[in-house]
């Protein structure tokens, strides 16, 4: 099935697929009057958003075969930032901030490798921001637990950031893909009570610590 793009209404025919992420970065708050111990969160996401600004610039050289009315828009679209909200107040040293990534392949690009490049890119520079913790977001619930494992490793591997996991549950596989990212390498885990979140809830870390614990702990020390 063909749909057309919500924002638009048209079937782009050069558009093999497209990834949608939000990416959040924590802080410290502080009011303005003792700023000083405060941790800039606002600092941090832009320093993660100029890498993806400068993927994006590459990005837009790669041109699809494929004919299209213009020129402009044959290239490989990476937009940063079309969402973003930062702090709670304009004299608050602001304790988070996010802002959204939206990457649209050409139908001549491998998907595997520009996940990889994505997410390999997005993990460097939260290294470089500080991160302790790069958590990996299925925002949308869409993963698979096979999907979810060749992501975090490839991501570990690369890396050698502490990876950490956040599971939507939209195709029932929250606790299953958030136990697959586990096994891959993940070592932070973010979930609910009974599953409790917004739509269809997250990963119930009910089951995600008892199967974590009385399971998988167990299957590894054989």
């Amino acid at each position: 099935m063909v749909t057309a793009e919500p924002t638009g209404g048209v079937v782009c025919h050069a558009n093999r697929g497209a990834i949608t992420l939000r990416i959040e970065t924590r802080g410290t708050e502080a009011h303005v009057g003792q700023a000083p111990p405060g941790v800039y969160a606002f600092e941090k996401m832009i320093r993660v958003a100029e890498s993806l600004g400068a993927l994006a610039g590459q990005l837009l050289e790669r041109q699809t075969a494929f004919p299209m009315e213009s020129d402009a828009v044959r290239g490989s679209m990476l937009v940063v930032g079309g969402s973003a909200v930062a702090g709670a107040n304009f004299n608050v040293v602001p304790g988070s901030a996010w802002f959204s990534v939206d990457r649209r392949f050409n139908p001549e690009e491998d998907l595997d490798e520009e996940l990889v490049r994505l997410t390999d890119t997005i993990a460097d520079a939260a290294a470089r921001a500080g991160a302790d913790v790069t958590a990996l977001c299925d925002t949308n619930g869409g993963m698979l637990p096979g999907w979810v494992g060749d992501v975090v490793n490839d991501v570990v591997e690369t890396t050698g950031v502490r990876v950490g996991i956040h599971c939507h549950n939209d195709t029932g596989c929250a606790v299953a893909n958030t136990l697959a990212a586990v096994d891959a390498g993940a070592t932070h885990v973010q979930g609910t009570l009974n599953g409790y979140g917004e739509r269809t809830g997250n990963a119930d870390l009910v089951s995600v610590v008892a199967n974590l614990e009385l399971k998988l702990s167990t299957a590894r020390r054989g």
